[in-house]
Formats: structure tokens, C-alpha cells, sequence
């Protein structure tokens, strides 16, 4: 799905990249997708296992001018500890979107991508945290 919608989008990592690993703290941005098309800012950093997001820049900028559109998103993940070693990774995404018809869009389209998306993502990093990924 992710694919689908995002063709520029690479695909994810088997194995965590020392060159893409940085302290992040509040401010910081984070691009997804192709430079200068929209970015998350850093609200929360907090180690060792919360990480808060925030985008209003999700929305092509011409529709913003021209339509008066924006989404206004946080995504966050908070690892907590479990017994027997074990971790619990709690993954939270809050959205609203302007006007009605972007929002209703929204709902109807983009909710239930990101539900696939979500679901892939959390399934590829289990396979990853147990060792079991073989591949893109």
C-alpha cells in the first residue's frame, strides 16, 4: 500500500543504518518522502523508548493556498517494558483535517491505508526485533 501511494518512498532497512542514527530531541525534523514535500517536526524525544511527531505539511502546498486544506497529525511510540524481558511497542496516530471534504476524504481513503501501512510496519519491525526479516 505504501508503495501504491508513496512510489517515491524507498523501501524499509533489514538492518538499522549507523549513518541515519542521531540523538533527536525536540525541534528536530524528519523527512518523508522527497525533500521539501513534507516533514515531521520532533515534539518528544524522551529515551529510552518515547518518540512524538507532529505534520501539518502533509497536504500538497497548492491546496493550502488555493483550497484553504490542512491536516494537523501526530504519530507517537512508546516502548514499555514487560515481564520476561519482554517489550511492548504502543504506536498512537491523532489527525484532523480541513475543509469538510478533506476531512471526509481523509476517513474514507487515508485512514484505511494507513491501517494497512501501520500493520505492515509493526509486523516488519516484530520480524526485525526477533531476527526472523529476510528481506525487503
Amino acid at each position: 500500500m505504501d508503495r501504491l501511494l508513496f512510489p517515491a518512498n524507498r523501501p524499509s532497512l533489514d538492518v538499522l543504518d549507523p549513518g541515519l542514527v542521531r540523538d533527536l530531541a525536540a525541534g528536530d525534523t524528519i523527512p518523508d518522502g522527497p525533500p521539501g514535500t513534507a516533514w515531521f517536526v520532533v515534539e518528544e524525544a524522551g529515551p529510552p523508548g518515547t518518540l512524538v511527531l507532529h505534520s501539518t505539511t502533509h497536504v500538497p502546498p497548492s491546496w493550502r493556498r488555493r483550497l484553504g486544506a490542512a491536516v494537523d497529525w501526530t504519530w507517537s511510540f512508546h516502548l514499555s517494558g514487560l515481564a520476561g524481558g519482554r517489550t511492548r511497542l504502543q504506536v498512537r496516530m491523532r489527525g484532523r483535517a480541513t475543509p469538510w471534504w478533506l476531512a471526509a476524504a481523509y476517513m474514507a481513503t487515508i485512514v484505511p491505508a494507513d491501517y494497512i501501512m501501520a500493520t505492515g510496519m509493526l509486523r516488519g519491525l516484530k520480524l526485525r526485533a526477533e531476527g526472523e526479516h529476510t528481506g525487503p
